[in-house]
């Protein structure tokens, strides 16, 4: 006989169960939840709003620094960044919506 499990009071046979993970959705770097204080959070809001910087990258350079401040050496972070290079002059209009009805 096959075992079932209780979901919400329903019986079900283990093929009828829902899995709680897409498999196509797990990526392959795991993303780390840390909890913030509400207070330092503000102040982090408030950086990333005056820097117009991701808080990501507000919170990756503020923890660069203070690592590197706790080592006694300096800051560095690794930003990877090239020239996209424009297929075409952007200030042609007739271009540039062209090009945007072409990805429909």
């Amino acid at each position: 006989m096959i075992e079932s499990q209780t979901m919400g009071g329903v019986r079900q046979t283990p093929d009828q169960l829902t899995p709680l993970v897409n498999p196509f959705s797990i990526s392959a770097m795991a993303e780390p939840l840390v909890h913030i204080e509400p207070t330092v959070l503000r102040q982090i809001e408030q950086i990333q709003r005056e820097e117009g910087k991701p808080l990501e990258r507000v919170v990756s350079e503020l923890l660069t620094e203070a690592l590197s401040r706790r080592k006694g050496g300096t800051a560095q972070l690794d930003w990877i960044s090239k020239p996209m290079g424009a297929r075409f002059d952007l200030t042609d209009k007739e271009r540039l919506f062209a090009a945007l009805d072409q990805q429909e």
